[in-house]
């Protein structure tokens, strides 16, 4: 996949800090991208509240004036773009390590990009030119600046909004959700990436399929190049795995020994994947040390492949994605046959 270059129009333009300001007039918020024209909007979700992407990045809805001329080989009617929030002009330690973050994490989209259909298809990445206002205490300026960006599948829906809505599904329609993101953190693992930020407003629903999204903090086994910063906190309060934490409060003080483990992994992974779970079945998070009365669920069977994904120590959790398939198979076949 070629990187493209792409201008925005001279109607948008971007603030010191990372905020886009859209016209008003919708005609003046055309873009063309790989040759087709689209109109660049806000995404608000179902309660009408703006979704500004994350703390790394900016995320705008593309909509074609034309959807009956796109092709099937073409980009989508919908898609969005994600624009990281740092110029490619900045000279500090930070915002450097954030564009690096953000080259990587196009990297594995593009490596993941055929892998499944229960990951995040990428359809467009590159540079984009677009106006900075800098406003300070001497007045302000616009300068021509550069961004990263990519495309990628419009999504109608997240996990989290997604159940919050179907209060009726059923225990079948429940484990095949598991089962797709089971799918999509298989095609993770054979490609060599963690993907460290596993929640449930990373899980998309995209042309009736749920999806992971968002790999700005992945990392690859195979890939010796140090993304991390030391002690940083990888992931949201919530859904850390015990080795983020270790990382955060313990990672290379000198006076704990022996230290503790705090390398980010797939098993890492794994214990997110028990949280989703655990969020999935009864709409909460798991914390603390769970017991099988406070699964709200009747089935031990599910409980005991959530309490596996869950043990502190990773080397106790399961080795492959495969193992976790077979447990689930077997918990299944009870709805099944009833």
């Amino acid at each position: 996949m070629k990187a493209t270059n792409i201008n925005f129009p001279k109607a948008m333009s971007i603030d010191s800090y990372g905020k886009i300001n859209i016209s008003g007039i919708e005609d003046e918020n055309f873009i063309n991208i790989e040759g087709l024209d689209y109109i660049v909007s806000f995404i608000y979700d179902k309660k009408n509240k703006l979704v500004k992407g994350g703390g790394n990045s900016l995320v705008l809805k593309l909509n074609s004036p034309y959807p009956d001329e796109l092709g099937d080989d073409e980009l989508p009617a919908e898609a969005v773009i994600k624009i990281c929030k740092n110029s490619l002009k900045s000279t500090g330690d930070y915002d450097r390590q954030r564009i690096e973050r953000f080259r990587y994490e196009t990297k594995a989209l593009i490596d993941l990009k055929d892998s499944s259909i229960n990951i995040i298809k990428i359809l467009a990445h590159g540079k984009l030119r677009i106006d900075k206002n800098i406003v300070n205490k001497f007045g302000s300026k616009i300068i021509d600046d550069e961004y990263l960006f990519y495309v990628i599948e419009y999504a109608t829906d997240t996990l989290s909004s997604f159940l919050t809505e179907k209060t009726n599904l059923t225990m079948i329609d429940k484990i095949d959700l598991c089962y797709s993101l089971l799918n999509g953190l298989n095609e993770l693992q054979k490609k060599g990436y963690y993907h460290r930020d596993i929640k449930a407003d990373n899980i998309l629903f995209v042309n009736g399929e749920w999806k992971i999204c968002d790999l700005g903090l992945s990392a690859n086994q195979n890939d010796d190049k140090k993304i991390d910063v030391e002690n940083e906190k990888i992931g949201p309060y919530g859904w850390l795995s015990p080795e983020v934490m270790n990382k955060v409060l313990t990672e290379n003080k000198a006076h704990i020994n022996p230290p503790y483990d705090c390398i980010i992994d797939f098993k890492s992974d794994f214990f997110q994947l028990g949280k989703l779970f655990w969020y999935i079945f009864q709409g909460n998070l798991p914390i603390g040390n769970i017991k099988n009365e406070d699964f709200r669920v009747d089935d031990n069977d599910l409980f005991q492949i959530i309490f596996w994904l869950l043990q502190y120590n990773k080397e106790n959790r399961p080795k492959k994605v495969e193992d976790v398939s077979i447990m689930l198979t077997q918990a299944q076949q009870k709805y099944i046959n009833s």
